[in-house]
């Protein structure tokens, strides 16, 4: 707890959710988090997949656009002294990004994101941090993660919510990193996603993280173009 409240309370951003207090009752560490009048980006997607519809591209594009400008924030975080913290969200998915009614776009729960001076991060080794389904292959391998990490996940919701179904899904969790880390290309979006969307999806889904976007600066900037 004091671990993510310690990261995203330095996060100050308009589409990140901001951490108002943080504090002791008792025995109890308790957060308090801004409240979003909303819901998540998934829930919002199962709702419009239940009325049989498409979920609207250009809406997509501006949550997803918002999302990588709050995800760059976090990324470009610093410390007193001025340098990088490589913050690394590591879980961003549709339940992770909220929508308010008011159609602001907020990242949520830097829970398990990586940072330099995360004192827990130094108990935990060896397992995967986030969702198998959003999961970078450098995740999947348990190899150095850094920012791309989440360009890569970006990538994953926008080819999901565009294609209604994931690039990479195996009959379990096992089966599906093995499948993100192999190293094959996912399969073609289909001719109703405009070629020049497609080419951001699948840029951010460039398996080796040198050929992705460097930065979710980037990815935002692509998207907005």
């Amino acid at each position: 707890l004091l671990d993510e409240a310690r990261i995203a309370c330095r996060i100050r951003h308009p589409y990140v959710a901001e951490i108002d207090d943080l504090g002791e009752d008792g025995d109890t560490l308790y957060v308090v988090l801004e409240w979003i009048d909303g819901d998540s980006l998934g829930k919002l997607y199962e709702a419009v997949s239940a009325q049989r519809q498409p979920f609207p591209q250009n809406l997509l594009l501006r949550v997803a656009s918002d999302a990588c400008a709050g995800l760059h924030a976090a990324h470009g975080l610093r410390d007193d002294t001025g340098m990088l913290l490589n913050v690394v969200h590591r879980d961003v998915s549709p339940q992770n990004i909220l929508i308010s009614a008011a159609g602001v776009t907020k990242i949520i729960d830097f829970g398990i994101a990586k940072a330099r001076d995360r004192l827990g991060e130094r108990t935990k080794t060896g397992l995967l941090k986030g969702k198998p389904q959003y999961a970078a292959p450098e995740q999947a391998l348990m190899r150095h993660v850094d920012c791309r990490a989440d360009v890569w996940a970006m990538g994953v919701i926008l080819y999901q919510l565009l294609s209604g179904r994931l690039p990479y899904e195996g009959r379990n969790d096992l089966a599906t990193l093995q499948a993100v880390a192999s190293g094959r290309p996912p399969p073609p979006l289909g001719a109703d996603v405009p070629r020049a969307i497609a080419d951001v999806v699948m840029h951010a889904l460039q398996p080796n993280a040198d050929h992705r976007f460097g930065t979710a600066l980037d990815m935002q900037r692509a998207i907005e173009g």
